[in-house]
């Protein structure tokens, strides 16, 4: 009887570890500010969102001119980009005139649903050199 059942615990266990194994190569890593996030709003955002220019009254210079209060809203609500300006902005269809980045193209789809994890996340955002982020055009050498 041992040996008929051998077979089965054989497929049992087989299956088990298959199963771990998928999981692990399934597990996502946090969304990385400095790395992912930064450079996104670097590239399309804080051109137009910075404390020379900024169109919405957003700055996205730091997290705290980011998170102030704002007349329409919360620009980022960690954890519910459903309830974040950011997020809705960007999803929404190109005639729409709040639709952002209003000029040029769109941010690709990837973008946009990394934002969304991001915020998903918890929208960490460090203080310091690693969570500021400047304007290209008045970046001094050695700024980041």
């Amino acid at each position: 009887m041992t040996m008929n059942c051998l077979p089965f615990l054989m497929l049992v266990l087989a299956t088990f570890s298959f199963g771990i194994s998928c999981q692990k190569k399934l597990e996502v890593k946090p969304v990385d500010f400095v790395t992912q996030i930064k450079p996104l709003l670097q590239s399309r955002c804080v051109e137009c969102h910075h404390s020379g220019a900024m169109f919405g009254d957003l700055n996205f210079e730091n997290r705290a001119l980011a998170m102030q209060p704002r007349k329409n809203g919360p620009v980022i609500v960690p954890g519910q980009p459903s309830a974040s300006h950011l997020y809705i902005v960007l999803t929404l269809p190109d005639p729409d005139k709040k639709a952002m980045p209003p000029t040029g193209h769109r941010i690709p789809n990837p973008e946009v649903e990394l934002v969304k994890r991001w915020i998903e996340e918890g929208a960490k955002w460090p203080d310091g050199a690693e969570g500021t982020i400047k304007p290209v055009a008045t970046q001094k050498p050695g700024d980041a």
